[in-house]
């Protein structure tokens, strides 16, 4: 008897110090993060033990042939615990929610032999929801070169509502933080920026304002803040390097917290300092001052800053205010809200931008001489064509062609008129 007590307490040792043994361990070939290894996201910065993701959208992106890969990393948090979305081949495959410890997580497993490109964006926010530290992968295949970067950059500068507070409610609000109930990759501003395709560089912070932070204080501000790689960590030791990172659109979604400054004239002359600042390190953006989604006061104070900048790329974009009978945690906006928001700032960007939409045809009905409008020249380029004044090229036909002929003439001159002077919504072709 004693000795099936110890043979199988000798099979039971060797099956649990398998279960522990890392999964790959023999196939695994390490590899250390750089610029010639990852391509980085967002404001993730390197120092001597690693990849430091504190920001939400911060992270990195790789492709790799081979099946899986995990990663050794360190995380901690002041409240619950990181969050990081894992995309594969363009698509998220899922959430995968990081211990405060040093350990090896699973990154991604059971893939197809074949080349394929990871992405890796940190959910949660900057402090509470914890700092992530990669400090090498373990590929068990072949790593290959970094991804380009998109060609477009959006930067995003808020609060808790650019952070996601709250928003992963299912309408069953707690009131408290929960570095789980937030997704700070899914706001109004990232879901109207991910259509674009472009780059999102998210740097926001929960009770944080421009100039007075929830509560009342005046240190730590976004005024402190903006201009560095990780203020909350690394201080004012290193600046972020905008020239090599320019942003083509800048929203700034702040003021709710400010609200708790009583004196209204250092209100304006921080919000006027704030965008005077961005204006200083994006040269040559649009800054869309994106407000209202909690709370509308001091909109005219805002509105006033934007117009009286002098500035034809500064633009103030009223948000819709959330449903409060549908709200997220403590009062914040719920997803339904995010989503609902996302849409109209997506049209400004795309006016401000002229970019298209992921799927969109890449020229308007109607508008055939590409100055976004259609309007009597419009009717008058087509009819030139007709009589062989001008030729027009492939993307002006396809955007004269409004009755889906298959070619341009003067019905589609008639009918480009007819909606100018409202006769016609719609063209035939869009019915």
């Amino acid at each position: 008897m004693l000795r099936k007590i110890i043979l199988f307490l000798l099979v039971a040792i060797i099956m649990l110090t398998a279960m522990q043994m890392p999964i790959y361990a023999e196939e695994a070939t390490k590899v250390l993060l750089s610029d010639q290894t990852v391509t980085t996201h967002g404001r993730a910065y390197y120092t001597d033990d690693g990849l430091h993701m504190n920001w939400t959208a911060s992270g990195f992106s790789f492709t790799f042939t081979g099946t899986a890969v995990t990663m050794d990393i360190t995380s901690s948090a002041t409240a619950g615990q990181a969050f990081l979305r894992i995309y594969v081949d363009g698509v998220a495959v899922k959430d995968l929610a990081i211990s405060n410890r040093s350990y090896t997580a699973r990154l991604v497993g059971g893939l197809e032999n074949t080349t394929h490109t990871v992405k890796v964006l940190k959910r949660t926010e900057n402090g509470w929801g914890g700092m992530v530290t990669v400090h090498n992968l373990n590929v068990t295949g072949t790593i290959g070169e970094p991804p380009a970067r998109p060609n477009r950059r959006v930067e995003v500068i808020g609060d808790s509502i650019t952070c996601g507070y709250g928003n992963l409610t299912a309408n069953k609000p707690i009131n408290s933080y929960q570095s789980s109930r937030q997704d700070g990759l899914t706001t109004f501003a990232t879901m109207a920026i991910e259509p674009f395709g472009a780059e999102m560089q998210i740097i926001s912070k929960s009770g944080i304002g421009f100039g007075c932070n929830n509560g009342g204080g005046k240190t730590n501000t976004m005024l402190d803040v903006y201009a560095y790689t990780d203020y909350f960590n690394l201080g004012t030791d290193v600046p972020w390097d905008f020239a090599a990172n320019p942003a083509d659109v800048v929203i700034i979604a702040l003021g709710t917290n400010d609200t708790a400054n009583p004196d209204g004239d250092d209100y304006k002359q921080k919000a006027t300092a704030m965008l005077s600042l961005v204006r200083e390190k994006n040269p040559d953006a649009y800054i869309i001052w994106a407000y209202e989604i909690m709370t509308a006061s001091r909109a005219d104070v805002l509105m006033q800053v934007c117009n009286e900048f002098g500035d034809d790329k500064v633009v103030y974009h009223k948000l819709g205010m959330m449903d409060t009978k549908n709200p997220g945690d403590a009062g914040h906006p719920s997803m339904a809200t995010q989503q609902a928001d996302s849409i109209a700032l997506g049209d400004l960007i795309k006016q401000l931008t002229g970019w298209k939409r992921a799927g969109e045809p890449d020229f308007v009905y109607g508008d055939v001489d590409g100055d976004t409008k259609v309007t009597a020249a419009d009717a008058l380029e087509v009819l030139k064509s007709v009589v062989g004044k001008v030729t027009l090229t492939e993307g002006q036909t396809k955007a004269s062609d409004v009755d889906g002929s298959g070619k341009a003439d003067a019905a589609d001159a008639l009918d480009i008129l007819k909606k100018v002077v409202g006769k016609i919504e719609k063209f035939p072709v869009e019915e």
